[in-house]
């Protein structure tokens, strides 16, 4: 049986690797905003005289404290990992707000070492470091170092004081580029130790979601109970008077019709139907695509449908299942929930499930409202079905 690697083989950040750890406490873009926001702030009273350039030294602390705002939202657990352009848009928000620093310095100047904009640039480039890959964080970061360079150049031309513009360059680019590194050591730290740590804790959910699928498989062994119950004694009738009546012809026919509705029922059935029988859980699957799902992926989903309905405090119990096929030959997935549960619980209560879900499907995506829903997916590659 092959093992799944948990998050794909497309996990480098480390959010996709341990989501758990960026679910329940996602404020490190929250932390470094408010470094920004309180020490640009206290930089910008103490080192200005000119009220019009603290005013607008102000308003470029706040413009580079929003990037950091602007990764936090983005990278909520409710919302898919972010791409490219919102990367983007976040260094050049931060970017902004230098410029806007270096072009309103006051009367008497900024000296470059007191200056507090190249530390905001080098947070929101820290603040990615947890969503991103080590490759999109090297080159946007190295290409907002030699954007921080050039505006540095721009705002000393001739240096400032004792420093040369060549040492006003270095400067203002070593706060960006210690934090490209740092960041860097970080998620080159951080993503391998998770993925081998993960592996193991996928490959034993595996081996235990062997016996959970045959605890689950599709029977009724009360209906064919209640059919055997009436099967035995119409035999033993026949055993015993050695006589076949049109009666008993017409009972045999009516038994066998039963039991044969019902084993075509079962075998029609997939594990996911065995497991939602007697249940309040709804399943949709016209395609039997629940099948398809590997023992990971079935253990995960079982672990979400179990949870759901053993919390007490579940409105109406009414919990719905639906699987599609989607282009490219994947199965698309979505589980609708009634939950009374206040948001915060509700999250904390669903997390341990959320990780689980995520190391095992794709494109896992949340949405909260009356009627709370998950939906991710099986991929068409994915052929190890357990």
């Amino acid at each position: 049986m092959s093992r799944r690697v948990p998050g794909g083989p497309d996990a480098r950040t480390a959010q996709a690797i341990d989501p758990l750890s960026w679910f329940t406490a996602p404020f490190a873009p929250l932390i470094f905003g408010g470094l920004v926001l309180v020490l640009g702030s206290i930089l910008v009273v103490t080192g200005e005289r000119d009220a019009s350039a603290i005013l607008a030294q102000l308003l470029a602390v706040a413009v580079c404290t929003s990037a950091c705002l602007l990764v936090h939202i983005a990278t909520r657990p409710k919302r898919q990992a972010i791409g490219w352009s919102v990367s983007s848009l976040v260094l050049l928000i931060s970017l902004c707000g230098y410029l806007l620093s270096a072009l309103n310095f006051g009367a008497d100047g900024q000296q470059p070492e007191n200056w507090w904009a190249p530390g905001a640039v080098a947070l929101a480039i820290a603040s990615l470091a947890p969503y991103v890959s080590i490759r999109r964080l090297a080159l946007l970061g190295f290409g907002a170092s030699v954007v921080v360079g050039a505006i540095g150049v721009a705002a000393y031309p001739s240096g400032a004081g004792p420093w040369s513009a060549w040492s006003v360059v270095v400067m203002v680019t070593t706060a960006p580029l210690l934090a490209v590194a740092a960041s860097s050591v970080f998620i080159a730290t951080v993503v391998p130790t998770m993925r081998r740590l993960l592996a193991e804790r996928a490959a034993a959910v595996e081996d235990r979601a062997h016996a959970a699928a045959v605890e689950t498989a599709p029977v009724n062994p009360e209906a064919l109970a209640r059919l055997t119950a009436r099967v035995t004694p119409f035999l033993e009738q026949l055993a015993t008077t050695g006589v076949v009546t049109p009666t008993d012809r017409a009972v045999a026919g009516q038994l066998a019709r039963r039991l044969r509705d019902e084993l075509v029922a079962t075998a029609d059935a997939s594990w996911l139907d065995g497991l939602a029988r007697g249940r309040s859980v709804v399943v949709m699957d016209p395609e039997r695509r629940a099948d398809v799902m590997n023992a990971a992926q079935r253990a995960a989903l079982t672990g979400l449908l179990t949870a759901i309905l053993d919390t007490p405090d579940t409105a109406s119990k009414a919990t719905l299942v639906e699987l599609r096929g989607s282009d490219g030959g994947a199965t698309a997935v979505a589980v609708s929930m009634d939950l009374s549960l206040p948001e915060g619980r509700r999250t904390m209560h669903l997390a341990p499930y959320y990780l689980s879900l995520k190391t095992a499907f794709e494109g896992l995506s949340w949405r909260e409202g009356d009627l709370m829903s998950m939906r991710f997916e099986v991929p068409a590659t994915d052929t190890s079905n357990g």
